[in-house]
Parts: C-alpha cells; structure tokens; sequence
C-alpha cells in the first residue's frame, strides 16, 4: 500500500479539487435557483463561472493522476533497489 498525502501533487489536488468543487457547486445552484425563479435575463458570467470550475476540476484531476504515477512508479524503483541489495549479498 503507498500514502499519498505526503506527495506535494497529493495536496495541490486536495486544494485545488475541493475549492473548485464549491467554486462549480455554488455558481450551478445560484445558476438554477435564478432559472426557475423566473428572472428573464441570466448572465453569461454565472453559467462562464461554472465552466471555468469545471476547467479547473480537471486540473486538479490531472493533479491527482500525477500523484498517483509519482507514487506508484517511486515505490517500483525502491523495491528494485532493495531486491539488488538483497541479491548481492
């Protein structure tokens, strides 16, 4: 099993993931209560401002998979290592 919470990636993902997930979360809500309250006209910012949330919802993803790489292809090389050291003795 790997930790990844003490990758540096690990915890630009948690950041970045959760303030955006409000950032999306929020502006759709705002979004939709304008829709059924019936209000004629509706920014482009708000439905702009959840696009961008979910731009940057991918970014943190992709932050989250390289995380996952660093971690799992470090562990596969200090276990070479280790089994090179074993098998020299």
């Amino acid at each position: 099993m790997f930790a990844l919470s003490p990758s540096r990636l690990f915890s630009w993902f948690f950041w970045t993931y959760n303030a955006r997930l409000v950032l999306t979360a929020g502006t759709m809500v705002v979004h939709g209560i304008l829709q059924v309250s019936g209000t004629a006209d509706v920014s482009a910012a708000i439905p702009g401002i959840a696009g961008l949330g979910h731009i940057l919802l991918t970014v943190g993803m992709v932050l989250l998979f390289l995380a996952l790489r660093t971690r799992l292809f470090g562990k596969r090389e200090q276990g070479a290592e280790a089994a090179t050291i074993l098998a020299t003795r």
